[in-house]
């Protein structure tokens, strides 16, 4: 069921459905969003989700990259006390780890960034529909702000 302020006017005197959606496609606009809009809560709800939504994101994409570290730094000992310690054999240990962290290099973070475009480009429709659509935990933290 669209929330009431949906359809309303927004402070950029667009239906508030249509500067939510751009709020999440367009980078800047969930800040130009917040500055603008002074009564449409709809419109600042979703500003503030988008933005959240951005900052754990990165801080999750840093998170990654750091365990990435870790993982390849852990597997590069392994692969060398097995070819220290097992000869031939433990070379191929060592090069079959490798391969897989090489891989984990590049198949998580492309699965980490189609996470997060799935995940707006949901929230985009959901917001050009007028509905009221909360991510886990940070769609409580923006209703909080602004409630909806």
């Amino acid at each position: 069921m669209p929330h009431p302020q949906a359809f309303q006017k927004s402070g950029l005197g667009m239906n508030a459905n249509a500067a939510a959606l751009l709020g999440y496609l367009v980078g800047i606009f969930s800040i130009v969003n917040l500055i603008v809009e002074k009564d449409n809560n709809f419109v600042r709800f979703h500003a503030v989700q988008k933005l959240f939504f951005v900052l754990f994101w990165t801080i999750g994409y840093f998170i990654l990259f750091i365990v990435l570290f870790i993982i390849t730094f852990v597997v590069m000992l392994i692969g060398g006390v097995a070819a220290s310690a097992a000869g031939d054999a433990g070379g191929i240990i060592g090069l079959i780890l490798w391969l897989i962290t090489m891989l984990t290099w590049v198949i998580l973070p492309i699965l980490f960034v189609v996470a997060f475009l799935g995940g707006l480009i949901l929230c985009a429709v959901k917001a050009y529909k007028g509905e009221v659509f909360k991510l886990p935990i940070i769609g409580s933290l923006a209703a909080k702000i602004f409630p909806v």
